[in-house]
């Protein structure tokens, strides 16, 4: 059985059979024992599952299943997004800090000084040169 004729078989078990396909229908049970016997096995299937489900289940079924998934759902998200950051947190520790340090390293050397201001970058600008035109320009 290919592929078009087992998604009709579906299309048939669901109802929604247009008349084209109905026809196509009508021909592949006359012409495959394959397309009949696979057809008569959904059938037993679908028999037995219909009869026997509704027996089994207690009333609300449905809505207490679609709770339950709602509800572990919600806790799974917030457990896994706090396991994952702390993860992720971890895996970027090591590098970070050897980065800051490679940086407040190569600044303290650069400047030739030790201090916080030297060590982050910070330069002393004097009044005047803040207010300086040219300076301005030269940054834009």
């Amino acid at each position: 059985m290919n592929k078009k004729e087992k998604k009709l078989l579906f299309v048939y078990f669901d109802g929604k059979l247009t008349n084209e396909e109905e026809d196509k229908f009508k021909k592949s049970v006359e012409k495959s024992e394959v397309f009949r016997t696979e057809k008569q096995e959904y059938e037993q299937m679908r028999g037995f599952i219909s009869e026997n489900a509704e027996r089994k289940l207690k009333p609300f079924f449905e809505s207490r299943v679609l709770n339950e998934l709602s509800s572990q759902s919600a806790n799974f998200m917030t457990v896994n997004f706090a396991e994952s950051l702390a993860l992720s947190f971890r895996k970027i520790l090591a590098p970070a800090l050897i980065i800051i340090l490679f940086l407040l390293s190569f600044n303290l050397i650069s400047s030739g000084e030790v201090s916080v201001n030297s060590a982050l970058g910070i330069q002393n600008v004097s009044i005047e040169e803040a207010f300086n035109s040219t300076i301005d320009l030269a940054m834009e």
